[in-house]
């Protein structure tokens, strides 16, 4: 629920809303002047059908979001990489650059989802070989309502446009989430592609340390064309609010 405050469209909430942990993003943004970092270190190890070597990487990623008005936000993707394949030396690498907006077109009305779209562009300036041959873009179209009264159900669908083909790719994630007490919440969620249909489950569980400071860790197995990936994930958002916001001025 949102905060309430005198401004009647505020997206200010009394908790961090972030988008760690899991596959899929919220329709809302932070608000306006809030600035808000997610960050989080991933670990994953896939294993090939033989003679394939087994790969694993270690990938840091950062989110960085500003709240430019209350509908509407700035924000930006950095992912760093490690991958060390079988038997070979590891390399480093920067995997992702992006940069885009969030904006929330609805806010939740009883049966009626809240609903935001996300539009960011793929800039082809990472390390070999994750450069893209062209610029990309990705957009998120997010809907969020609830199953219960502490259980959100969150949707997402998603248009790729990787920079190295024509053609878009498109993805979905389907997340349900609730509180376990006033610290701990706990999801899980399906997620995959529907261009080449795949389904893969994920879950995992956040602990807000204070309003504006929440740690959380996620895993999840992927099964198919040839190979077994497994994930674990562990991260920490926190954000900068004006003094002044919690009472709502």
């Amino acid at each position: 629920m949102l905060a309430i405050t005198t401004q009647v469209h505020s997206q200010f909430h009394e908790t961090i809303r972030t988008g760690r942990p899991g596959q899929g993003i919220g329709p809302y943004v932070i608000g306006k002047g809030i600035y808000q970092v997610q960050s989080g270190l991933e670990y994953y190890r896939t294993r090939y059908e033989a003679p394939l070597p087994e790969l694993r990487q270690l990938v840091h990623n950062s989110i960085f979001r500003f709240g430019h008005t209350e509908q509407f936000e700035w924000n930006a993707l950095v992912n760093w990489q490690i991958d060390s394949p079988q038997g070979e030396s590891s390399e480093v690498a920067v995997s992702g650059l992006e940069v885009g907006f969030r904006v929330n077109v609805l806010q939740r009305q009883g049966a009626i989802p809240a609903l935001g779209l996300q539009y960011r562009l793929l800039l082809p300036f990472e390390s070999e070989p994750y450069r893209r041959a062209h610029l990309g873009s990705r957009m998120v179209v997010s809907t969020m309502n609830k199953l219960w009264n502490k259980v959100n159900l969150v949707g997402n669908l998603s248009l790729t446009w990787s920079g190295n083909s024509e053609s878009p790719h498109t993805g979905y994630t389907l997340s349900a989430s609730g509180d376990l007490t006033n610290r701990w919440g706990t999801f899980a969620e399906v997620y995959g592609s529907l261009s080449d249909f795949s389904a893969y489950l994920d879950g995992g569980f956040s602990y807000l340390l204070n309003p504006d400071l929440q740690l959380d860790i996620f895993g999840g197995i992927q099964n198919g064309e040839g190979k077994r990936l497994a994930f674990v994930s562990a991260g920490v958002s926190w954000r900068w609010v004006k003094k002044n916001r919690s009472s709502g001025i």
